[in-house]
């Protein structure tokens, strides 16, 4: 209850007369609370989607005004925009990213607190009429933001709505923080953070290696041009639990003696906002020493419209390889395949043109990292990770043991193959 209370002072603007639209599981404390709790309490509207297929349907019909999503409906909702814009080429294409640089231009003369000026705000309006109001028939046209959690969001992604004028709120917490830690408020976004400390908790930032405090910032100490080194994400106050059910064991590893929980995520403040890398247990460090935090490195590779999932490998090998996910429609249409290729009983693509197409993209994006970052080896899996077979959470995120054990296999068999050095 406290914590609802706190996050609807961070984001005022939520009243009895929205709409939310809800299509992730009510059994995920991150739609529990941010669409059923928000709801009750402000006395919202609440439609369900009839399943994840129909949720395009949906927000035709039910028009809604708010909705929680997780990055990965985001992504997609990118791509498609993306790729429906670019692909027939010639004045479309144009007209499409000129919309696109003239919105980019409009919010960050916005987001700076300067006027854009009377030539850049007809710009902009021309982009609304010809492009962005065409994108946001799609989601019901009513829609006033977006709140994004359970995993961290691209910050391109993010970016891209802004230009369109679809405010993307992040929010970052935990089952056992009940959930909420910091969201974005409304009026002030930084691409790529998940916001300000909400009220009444402390949030602090530890060395991983020397247990030594970095930084402690509340709702109250917010500063806009604060940044801190990285560490792990630790909180203290009304949002944490009293610990895990008859396992005390568990408790103590959790909460230290100063009541302060250890989230296992790693993060800093970056213009005074929280900001999420990874989880300290993804780290890959390689055999060199190397650490690497597998989403910022995904994100880079996820860039590419040939690409829906990937997964990253190398912990305690020379390399990083990766299992991917093509994107089945592009893919469909690059090759002019059927239906059934997606059928076929072998788990992963072997056809050497499919995977010189993504090796492209692999080849070009791999030059936005460092070196121990990038990719040296493939394989290309026909179909999507799934709930179903347990690769995947509620939540779309990927659970890198139960990957990485069944498909261990194919993962010594990347590192058995030559690889091109870099």
């Amino acid at each position: 209850v406290e914590n609802v209370k706190v996050c609807l002072e961070q984001i005022p603007v939520i009243d009895e007369t929205e709409t939310f639209l809800s299509f992730l599981p009510l059994s995920h404390v991150f739609e529990r609370t941010a669409t059923y709790h928000v709801c009750c309490a402000q006395g919202c509207k609440i439609a369900f989607a009839q399943s994840l297929e129909l949720l395009a349907k949906n927000m035709g019909e039910v028009k809604p005004t708010v909705m929680n999503c997780v990055p990965r409906l985001l992504e997609k909702i990118h791509d498609k925009a993306i790729k429906s814009g670019t692909s027939a080429g010639g004045l479309k294409a144009k007209i499409f990213l000129w919309a696109l640089e003239k919105g980019q231009a409009y919010r960050q003369e916005k987001e700076a607190g300067r006027s854009p000026g009377i030539i850049l705000s007809a710009q902009k309006a021309i982009a609304e009429k010809l492009v962005f109001s065409k994108i946001k028939e799609k989601t019901g046209g009513r829609l006033k933001f977006m709140i994004s959690g359970g995993a961290a969001l691209p910050k391109n992604v993010g970016e891209f709505f802004g230009n369109l004028g679809i405010k993307i709120l992040e929010g970052f917490g935990l089952t056992e923080t009940s959930p909420v830690m910091a969201v974005t408020e409304y009026h002030r976004q930084v691409y790529g953070t998940v916001g300000r400390v909400i009220p009444g908790i402390e949030v602090g930032i530890q060395d991983v290696e020397r247990k030594q405090m970095i930084s402690i910032q509340t709702h109250d100490t917010f500063k806009e041009d604060f940044t801190c080194d990285e560490g792990e994400i630790i909180v203290r106050g009304h949002c944490v639990m009293q610990g895990y059910f008859n396992k005390p064991a568990e408790t103590a590893e959790a909460i230290d003696k100063d009541r302060w929980f250890h989230t296992g995520d790693i993060g800093r403040f970056y213009k005074g906002n929280l900001q999420i890398t990874d989880r300290l247990k993804n780290m890959i460090v390689n055999a060199y020493g190397k650490n690497v935090y597998p989403t910022p490195v995904e994100n880079i590779y996820l860039k590419s419209l040939k690409i829906d999932q990937l997964f990253l490998i190398g912990d305690k090998r020379e390399y990083l390889t990766a299992i991917i996910i093509p994107n089945q429609e592009n893919l469909q249409e690059a090759f002019n395949l059927p239906a059934s290729f997606f059928q076929q009983s072998e788990t992963f693509i072997s056809e050497k043109e499919i995977i010189d197409w993504i090796g492209l993209d692999i080849k070009k994006l791999s030059g936005e990292l460092a070196k121990f970052e990038r990719i040296k080896n493939f394989k290309v899996k026909r179909n999507p990770f799934s709930m179903e077979e347990g690769e995947i959470t509620p939540t779309l995120k990927a659970k890198r043991k139960v990957i990485e054990k069944k498909y261990s296999d194919t993962i010594n068999e990347m590192y058995s193959e030559s690889v091109e050095a870099d």
